[in-house]
Order: C-alpha cells, then sequence, then structure tokens
C-alpha cells in the first residue's frame, strides 16, 4: 500500500491531537469528536485510521509496519550488509519520512506520565513488532530463531537510545544517522565484535 502525504499529514495530525489531549486530560477526558475537531477531520476518517484513542496515541501503523518489512525483506543480497545494519540503514529513510520531532516526543512523555498505561501498551507494541521482524529476518538471512530475536531487540534499543540523543540535544532530526553510527559502534564494542565500515548506514542521499 502507497502511503500518500495527505494520509502522512492525517495521522500526524490525529497522532499528536491525542497525545496533546491525553497529556492535558488523560484519555477518559475527551472524546473522539474533540479530537477530530482538534486534528480537522471526520469521525469517519478517524476510524479508518484507529480503532481507539489509545491505538492513536500510540500511533499504530500495521499499513507502515508492514511496508517497513517489506522494505527490509526485498534489500537485494548483493546489497545487503547484514540483517542488524540493513535495519538501521531503512531507519534512517523511515526517521526522515515520518519527520518527528523534539516536541512530538516531549508530548509522548507528558501522555504517558499521564497515562501509565501508555507505556505498558507500548511496551507490548514493541514486543509484538519485535516478534514480526525476528520472523522475516529467520526467512530473509536463515538465521536461528533466538539470533534473529536477538538482532531484531538489539535494532530496538540502538534506534531508541539514539533518538532519545537526538530528542535530547533538541536537534531533531539533525545528525540522527550519526548517532545511530555511533551508537550501534558502542554495541558492537560491548558485544566485543569488530567495528564496521564507515560506509554502515546508508541513506537515500549517501
Amino acid at each position: 500500500m502507497t502511503i500518500t502525504d495527505r494520509q502522512r499529514r492525517t495521522r500526524k495530525a490525529l497522532v499528536g491531537g491525542a497525545r496533546a489531549l491525553t497529556a492535558e486530560h488523560g484519555l477518559a477526558g475527551f472524546t473522539v469528536e474533540e479530537l477530530c475537531e482538534r486534528a480537522g477531520v471526520s469521525r469517519r476518517t478517524f476510524f479508518n485510521y484507529f480503532p481507539t484513542k489509545e491505538s492513536a496515541v500510540l500511533g499504530v501503523d500495521p499499513d507502515w509496519d508492514e511496508a517497513f518489512l517489506e522494505r527490509f525483506r526485498s534489500i537485494p543480497a548483493l546489497e545487503r550488509i547484514g540483517p542488524l545494519d540493513d535495519l538501521l540503514s531503512l531507519t534512517v529513510d523511515a526517521f526522515a519520512e515520518m519527520s518527528p520531532t523534539r516536541e512530538d516526543a516531549l508530548t509522548m512523555f507528558a501522555a504517558i506520565r499521564r497515562e501509565p498505561r501508555i507505556l505498558a501498551a507500548l511496551i507490548e507494541q514493541d514486543r509484538e513488532q519485535e516478534q514480526r521482524l525476528a520472523v522475516v529476518i529467520v526467512e530473509r538471512d536463515g538465521l536461528d530463531p533466538l539470533t534473529a530475536r536477538m538482532t531484531a531487540v538489539l535494532s530496538g534499543a540502538i534506534i531508541r537510545s539514539a533518538a532519545q540523543e537526538v530528542f535530547a540535544s533538541g536537534d531533531d532530526l539533525a545528525g540522527f544517522a550519526t548517532r545511530l553510527h555511533e551508537h550501534l559502534a558502542a554495541a558492537r564494542a560491548a558485544l566485543g565484535v569488530s567495528p564496521a565500515p564507515a560506509t554502515l548506514i546508508r541513506t537515500k542521499d549517501a
């Protein structure tokens, strides 16, 4: 499924509005209609994107997740570096497509503080994504299930660590690829693995 710019803008408005309203009032403190009014969309449009207010706060997007997995699966064999490196390379492009900002991150943190159950749901969502990713890694790279699962878990940890550092510095998108590379190098050092080439993180503009 091809995601249009309009769909991205609509989803971003709904997610941002849901997080802001949750931070201000809690999940029970606003209605879907109030969220739709804030985002400038109809109630029907909301339910085309999300089944619940909580899913909107989480930013759940099965189509985007599947598209990311397909991009990972479809990297030509001769262009692959390795499952972990390929995942982080694609993440740089995905991060640019989503264009998250420091304000987005702060709003999400505020929503979690107001509704701690959002954090539990977010952790469960990450776990499910890691499971799906591990299955694809087994299929694509022929790794055993445990190694594939650890690859998925490690990629998520590196991405979260780099993103947190970017947002904490106020840089937003600036330097994300560099920070991701640095965090991957640190992970390799911690595991006693030799550093990868400097061209590790590939981007569309590389």
